[in-house]
């Protein structure tokens, strides 16, 4: 990896290469509605690239990029399932986030920001078959876990004042539906279980500082 600073610190990069071998990692299986931890095998290569800028005093921009590439083991049999080759659950291939904090004005009380941010998730498996995990009895279509991709706008308005913060915010701005975790519980309950994310939210808050 490296950390790099430019043009009298206004550019930053931030870099990273990194791969690990996995030996008896524990998962979790779900055979009906109970969990089982089970030991495989696993390798994961991936990148990662930082930039925060300040082109001008008033502005800084960020964004991130992130790479994954997993896999388990090739021989690893689950349930009489070999999942060798498949992607581990919540590990989306790729990921990006993009930023700013703008001081809109400068006051003799304090400044006001505004800062806005899109977060980038591309899709992942839910569990350790991804889609190869056959029916299970009574029932005859295929069981596809997984999370397509999807973007999250988020944005703050702030007063910030030498001992006191006030500030404005909302997230998932668009009202995105989307479901960060979700288990095969076909076999036992006949249905799918989804944890659906934060719907679209508001809020004020201030902070104190002593």
């Amino acid at each position: 990896g490296l950390k790099t600073r430019f043009l009298n610190n206004r550019l930053q990069v931030n870099a990273a290469v990194f791969h690990y071998d996995y030996k008896g990692q524990q998962v979790q299986e779900i055979r009906g509605v109970v969990g089982f931890l089970t030991s495989v095998d696993a390798k994961v290569d991936g990148a990662e690239l930082e930039i925060v800028a300040r082109p001008v005093p008033a502005l800084t921009v960020r964004g991130n990029l992130g790479y994954l590439d997993t896999r388990y083991a090739g021989g690893t049999v689950i349930s009489g399932i070999d999942i060798g080759g498949n992607k581990l659950p919540f590990a989306p291939k790729l990921t990006a986030n993009a930023g700013f904090d703008f001081t809109m004005a400068e006051l003799s009380a304090g400044k006001v920001v505004l800062s806005g941010d899109a977060q980038h998730t591309g899709m992942f498996w839910y569990d350790i078959f991804n889609d190869d995990q056959p029916p299970p009895p009574g029932f005859t279509r295929q069981i596809v876990l997984r999370q397509k991709a999807y973007t999250l706008l988020n944005a703050r308005l702030s007063f910030v004042a030498e001992n006191f913060t006030i500030a404005a915010w909302g997230k998932n701005l668009t009202n995105k539906i989307y479901y960060p975790a979700g288990y095969n519980v076909e076999g036992g309950v006949g249905i799918d279980y989804q944890v659906r994310g934060a719907p679209r939210t508001y809020g004020i808050e201030a902070t104190v500082r002593f």
